[in-house]
């Protein structure tokens, strides 16, 4: 990842920089940083959180990527560096382009997540956005409850599509059509999950579908879901994936960060479940990397599973 850091004269306040944290989202060899008047360093890993005050110091041939205010900063020298200064460059630049739209997203992902409290907080935040555009949402008026995570685009993988319903109830599939409500597929099912091959039902590229669970056929009044909506789109969804793998940055940032790049852009063009896919094994893979939790609990507090999101910050 090329570094673009500029030492610009102090036209900004020190409280830009006292306001600000900064992310470590990479690391080779030994890298030290020093807190706010400490002379004991600590060692840095990707995932933590520094304070601005603070000062970094890279070992030889150690190198470190600092995430800022959605921009980001390589160190591989071995001189004592400032964090204020980088963030007041950070706070003096700024970016319209993919990279720079998903370090900044990363970047809001990560102050929503340093604590329970936080990702509680950003939970609560993204809720709240979400429920204000649609209309008549609410959670207690189903007595079956459907997933966020079905909702928005599929792709042509296999979807397992679950819901939650007491166990005494036998539940039946019903997928149709949007537009003129023709009936697509509808199954009974055995417990809370059914597993559907989309690429084998023949949907129409970009055509919307709704699906809903109900446990009596042509009876409102049974207990029922609420009308999930999704867009089948498997041509957007490899596009959308090629947006971040045809970026020049992409070939040279860490194995790691080229998947979360690909994860934000299939979460930017609302393919959720995909992105929920990916994030699991990214997380089954680098179960110690904390910057990959932590993004990992930010994206499940926005679709609403928050205690999934609660327990890999502990």
């Amino acid at each position: 990842m090329k570094t673009l850091i500029f030492y610009f004269s102090l036209f900004f306040s020190l409280s830009l920089a006292a306001q600000s944290n900064l992310t470590v989202t990479y690391t080779r060899g030994k890298v030290y940083y020093y807190p706010p008047q400490q002379d004991n360093p600590r060692t840095v890993y990707p995932g933590l959180t520094l304070s601005s005050g603070g000062r970094l110091r890279c070992d030889q041939d150690a190198k470190v990527t600092l995430l800022c205010m959605g921009k980001t900063f390589e160190f591989e020298d071995t001189k004592m560096h400032f964090l204020d200064e980088v963030a007041r460059t950070a706070g003096n630049t700024s970016s319209l382009s993919f990279m720079g739209r998903f370090w900044g997203f990363l970047t809001g992902s990560m102050e929503g997540t340093e604590d329970n409290k936080r990702l509680e907080e950003h939970h609560k935040q993204s809720m709240e956005s979400l429920r204000a555009g649609i209309k008549g949402y609410a959670v207690s008026d189903f007595a079956i409850q459907t997933d966020m995570l079905f909702e928005g685009k599929l792709s042509d993988n296999e979807v397992a599509f679950t819901w939650s319903a007491k166990p005494d109830l036998k539940c039946c599939y019903r997928l149709t059509r949007q537009a003129d409500d023709g009936l697509v597929l509808l199954t009974w099912t055995r417990g809370n999950t059914l597993r559907l091959n989309l690429a084998d039902l023949a949907l129409e590229d970009g055509g919307v579908y709704e699906w809903q669970i109900i446990t009596k056929i042509g009876d409102p009044e049974a207990p029922h879901s609420r009308k999930m909506q999704f867009a089948y789109h498997p041509s957007m969804a490899a596009k959308a994936l090629s947006v971040a793998t045809d970026q020049s940055d992409y070939k040279t940032v860490s194995p790691v960060e080229q998947q979360l790049m690909e994860i934000f852009s299939l979460e930017k063009n609302s393919f959720f479940y995909d992105a929920y896919n990916r994030y699991k094994k990214l997380a089954a893979d680098n179960p110690e990397d904390l910057l990959v939790k932590r993004a990992f609990a930010a994206f499940l507090a926005r679709i609403d599973k928050l205690e999934e999101a609660k327990s890999l910050i502990k």
